[in-house]
């Protein structure tokens, strides 16, 4: 008897979750709605993409608490936004459109293998065996870093252009 009732439980929110519907973005992107300050875009430009093998991920994060979690998991699951591109050899540009004022960070991941996630090796699998990169160009020694190491503003005014070179392991 318990167990129909977590299933029953168990359906029900997944067919809440399924169902909610996501909150649509403006259509005309010069559209400000009160209390919602859009930037027109950021593109970011990725460098030195060594082979053109998988899908080149660009994710970006409004805050620390989900920038944490995906850099602990080598998952992405907690973005604001995300763009997965073919890899091409040299640079490729993505362009994330109508983002709101904030404080953000980019993690990239060159996901060669297609799996969708960063495959791990060497001691302990502690470290990346695909090209990565974070905003601001800012090279991890030891772990990974910080939201605050490669986060950036954006105003009511802003568009932005970024470069972020990959990290070859």
């Amino acid at each position: 008897m318990i167990n129909i009732k977590i299933f029953i439980v168990l359906f029900a929110s997944l067919f809440l979750i399924c169902c909610e519907k996501e909150k649509e973005l403006p259509p005309n992107p010069n559209y400000q709605p009160s209390g919602l300050n859009y930037s027109q875009v950021v593109v970011v430009q990725i460098n030195d993409i060594t082979n053109s093998d998988g899908n080149i991920q660009t994710v970006l994060y409004n805050n620390s608490a989900t920038w944490n979690a995906d850099m602990d998991s080598h998952l992405s699951e907690n973005m604001y936004s995300f763009i997965e591109t073919p890899a091409n050899l040299g640079s490729i540009m993505v362009k994330f459109d109508s983002i709101p004022v904030g404080n953000y960070a980019i993690s990239l991941l060159q996901d060669e293998n297609s799996n969708g996630y960063m495959d791990m090796g060497g001691f302990l699998n502690l470290f990346p065996q695909e090209p990565y990169g974070f905003s601001n160009n800012i090279v991890p020694s030891a772990s990974a870093p910080s939201f605050n190491e490669c986060s950036f503003s954006i105003n009511e005014t802003d568009s932005l252009f970024l470069e972020i070179n990959l990290i070859q392991p």
